[in-house]
């Protein structure tokens, strides 16, 4: 497998486990003796819509320490999720999943104390004993049973979900219902196969990602009420949409098995959308919506059918069928600004760094949004592009004074009040660092990339020429450290090797009926360059040789409209800001060409010109847009480990271990 330097698909453990020594952010965990003592007490009340759900079995399971469970891996003993109940303490012996407890006959109450152990757990398949840190991430999963108010038999198509958060410090008090589900689905969903195998691979960067997923239940609901999040002034949420999907799962679960609504539901939520395996349950369903959030139009309007359009259990839902069912959020920077978030960078810890466009602030927010600091000086001017080093320290192109900043981790100026200057920096864009830790970047009003070692001093003071550069504002690195730009004033790519020397001819990498105007570049795992042609709204793929591998016209559809900004998540999709005025929608494609979102695009968030995209280390792909700032699509995507010059420091070659 090759790697490549706009994000990274899967890393071997012992790679992971050096990096961790020398990007800033990673997350060891190590096991506390407190963690052998019987579990936190945990009850709750579990409700189908507004109406207890009594003679529930109620699991409670950690999420897999040691086997990647995400999107389009399936479901087996490796990656399944660990039983923690204790059938001598429950009374009920262990079936497929393990041992439960049941709801209460009248209320839906449950109560978990002593019957469980966050040093050990069962293995699915087996039962047999599973050693635990008592870190692991644990959640409860609520199967069948039936509405208090009928005497129907029980529903085994009713799934119900909730995250608790680490096993040694759960969330004690909760409310289960289709709302909970619905925020534990997307939130998880980086790491979910279906409702009972939901895992990582247990390398530290990606439990990282793992820990930082279960922040964004809060982004999407209140478990300990089961209604869903509201906004606040900072973070705009997507309650109406989370409250239909809630209402559409609803309609299968206050229903018998195998009722005409559970098998609408499970139809358009198969495994691969419209296609794949059939989930067995609601919460499984809602795992494959966050993993396909359009099932075709068809399954759109189908799924929204079974909303009542009078007697909704959940009120507030959307009164008209959205685009599709993506959830996310819209960050306002409380303070801070992100009224035109032209970069971004995630660093090793998950938090998301944003360039604030014609501004002298760099922002920082949380893994989940919440806005953390703004910072000045270092030189920084109208700020573009930003990039993440080794060490955590965040770099950002400082455009009205030819200058590069540098920020610690904490969000001190490294460089001074000038910034690092020189080296043929001329309007300075995009960035990107190669394996040895130099920074490279474009320059929009010149013919040449600059490079800087990582004290900040210009390589070479004129920078590197050649190889058909036209206005090279945006660079990438593939594997073998060659750099990449797109040439914005033709229709060309450009490839220098390391040392600046041209590989890709005079004119480029040319082709009049696939490249207009390329700016924003990327490299797939097959050291292919992606860029868009805001021209044609097409994508455009050069292999490393420089041919052409998207056909004439490049890939068309999915929504792209002026595409900009391109990353790539762990399945190797790419995600796609489409730059345009109008563009309210973020485009998503298959890494062989074939556009996975509509005519829309997805809209799941407010964007308007949106400039720069990433994926982290949850799934989540960020978008930074030029008029409503910074958005989050929670669990669309498959996790990647960041900063992305992580995949630039060791030769990994392993495809077995995954995020």
């Amino acid at each position: 497998m090759r790697l490549f330097s706009s994000t990274v698909l899967r890393l071997s453990a012992p790679c992971l486990l050096v990096l961790c020594s020398v990007l800033t952010g990673c997350t060891m965990q190590t096991t506390a003796v407190s963690n052998v003592v019987p579990g936190t007490a945990i009850a709750g009340v579990v409700h189908g819509g507004q109406q207890p759900i009594v003679g529930a079995n109620v699991y409670l399971l950690a999420v897999n320490p040691t086997g990647y469970g995400g999107p389009g891996i399936a479901p087996s003993a490796a990656n399944a999720s660990v039983s923690l109940l204790k059938a001598s303490a429950t009374g009920h012996a262990a079936d497929t999943i393990g041992s439960y407890v049941q709801t209460n006959a009248t209320t839906g109450g449950f109560s978990l104390s002593g019957d469980y152990n966050c040093a050990s757990g069962f293995a699915q398949s087996t039962g047999t004993a599973v050693t635990l840190t008592g870190f692991e991430q644990v959640y409860l999963y609520i199967l069948g049973g039936q509405p208090q108010s009928t005497n129907s038999a029980a529903n085994m198509d009713s799934g119900l979900l909730v995250a608790l958060g680490p096993c040694n410090a759960p969330v004690q008090q909760v409310t289960v219902n289709e709302i909970t589900t619905v925020a534990t689905a997307y939130a998880f969903a980086g790491f979910a196969s279906d409702a009972t195998h939901i895992g990582s691979s247990g390398n530290p960067l990606a439990l990282t990602g793992l820990n930082n997923a279960f922040g964004n239940v809060a982004n999407l609901a209140v478990v300990s009420t089961g209604a869903a999040a509201v906004n606040t002034t900072a973070i705009t949420r997507p309650t109406a949409v989370v409250y239909t999907i809630g209402d559409i799962l609803a309609s299968c679960v206050n229903s018998a098995s195998s009722s005409t609504n559970c098998f609408t539901l499970f139809e358009y939520t198969k495994s691969s959308g419209s296609v794949g395996t059939i989930p067995s349950d609601t919460a499984t369903a809602a795992i494959n919506l966050a993993h396909n959030p359009y099932p075709t139009a068809a399954g759109m309007t189908a799924l929204f059918g079974l909303v009542p359009s009078t007697g909704a259990p959940f009120a507030g839902a959307s009164s008209s069928q959205p685009n599709d069912f993506t959830l996310g959020i819209n960050i306002l920077g409380a303070g801070y600004g992100q009224t035109a978030a032209s970069g971004l960078a995630i660093d090793g810890s998950g938090n998301v760094w944003a360039a604030e466009t014609n501004s002298s602030t760099l922002s920082e927010f949380s893994p989940n949004g919440t806005p953390i600091a703004g910072y000045t000086g270092g030189g920084l001017a109208a700020a573009l592009g930003v990039a993440v080093d080794t060490s955590g320290n965040v770099w950002v192109s400082s455009t009205s004074n030819n200058a590069l900043a540098e920020f610690s981790s904490a969000g001190v100026a490294l460089s001074t009040s000038t910034g690092y200057t020189g080296g043929g920096l001329n309007y300075p864009g995009g960035l990107a660092f190669d394996a040895s830790g130099n920074l490279w970047v474009g320059n929009e009003n010149a013919n040449h990339l600059s490079k800087f070692s990582g004290a900040g001093v210009p390589v070479s003071s004129t920078g590197y020429s050649g190889g058909g550069q036209d206005t090279p504002l945006y660079v990438a690195l593939d594997e073998s450290g060659n750099v990449w730009t797109g040439d914005l004033g033709g229709e060309a790519v450009s490839e220098l090797t390391n040392a600046g020397q041209p590989i890709s001819p005079s004119s480029g990498y040319s082709s009049t009926s696939s490249l207009y105007d390329p700016a924003q570049v990327a490299i797939d795992a097959s050291g292919n360059l992606w860029t868009g042609n805001g021209f044609n709204n097409s994508l455009a793929v050069i292999s490393p040789s420089g041919a052409v591998l998207s056909g004439t016209g490049g890939y068309t559809g999915g929504g792209l409209n002026s595409p900009t900004a391109l990353a790539f998540d762990g399945a190797g999709n790419v995600w796609v800001a489409n730059r345009n005025l109008y563009a309210t929608g973020v485009s998503e494609f298959t890494k062989s060409g074939v556009a996975i979102t509509n005519a829309s695009g997805y809209t799941g968030v407010q964007l308007a010109r949106p400039n720069s995209i990433a994926v982290d280390g949850s799934g989540d792909v960020w978008i930074g847009s030029g008029l409503y700032g910074l958005a989050e699509l929670i669990g669309a995507g498959s996790p990647v480990v960041t900063p992305l010059v992580a995949n630039l420091l060791l030769p990994y070659t392993s495809t077995v271990n995954l995020p």
